[in-house]
């Protein structure tokens, strides 16, 4: 079942800002990367005197270009990526775009294309481009990290699978009292 509190990363979300604050340097205004323009700013504190509804136009948000619901149904049947994988997976800064919060709010769970038609001629034919552009980037990155997260989780190298290797090592040897020498651990792997 989707809950967007369990696959949202609230922590890489602020990461890629200060990311993007950090880049823009000593620069008030940062670039809104779905329309193009320089005009959205990384903390309240500089919103020029703006306040209220207003002030959202100009608040730098993250926003998962490839929203949250639609990598959850993509991959909730996907026996080859753990819950862990796909969280890293939506939450990777190639699915994340620096916009204003009045745009991320008026998206909400839509796609980029669905917002896109849904606005119509609201949208400028640039902010248009742009936003299908970045979306048919992040899904294809969305897209190569999955297939090499299921290999690897396949092959036994996932990182999930060496967690639970290490585990399994350690409750031996724990249960032995003793280290377990490298052929001990190649016929654990076997069982």
């Amino acid at each position: 079942e989707y809950n967007r509190e369990k696959l949202q990363n609230q922590q890489k979300m602020n990461g890629y800002l200060q990311k993007m604050m950090s880049e823009a340097g000593k620069n008030k205004n940062m670039s809104d990367e779905y329309t193009g323009k320089t005009n959205i700013t990384g903390t309240r504190a500089q919103h020029d005197k703006r306040h209220g509804e207003a002030s959202r136009k100009y608040q730098a948000e993250t926003d998962h270009i490839v929203p949250l619901a639609k990598i959850h149904v993509q991959f909730r049947d996907n026996y080859g990526l753990s819950k862990d994988d796909v969280r890293r997976i939506a939450n990777a800064g190639t699915n994340c775009a620096l916009t204003s919060g009045t745009l991320n709010a008026g998206k909400n769970d839509k796609t980029n294309t669905q917002y896109v038609q849904e606005q119509g001629d609201k949208l400028d034919l640039e902010t248009q481009r742009r936003m299908l552009e970045k979306e048919k980037e992040a899904q294809a990155a969305i897209n190569k990290d999955a297939n090499s997260t299921i290999v690897q989780n396949l092959m036994g190298n996932g990182h999930t699978d060496r967690d639970e290797k290490k585990e399994a090592v350690a409750a031996r040897e724990k249960k032995l009292g003793k280290k377990l020498s490298e052929l001990s651990k190649e016929d654990r792997d076997k069982e």
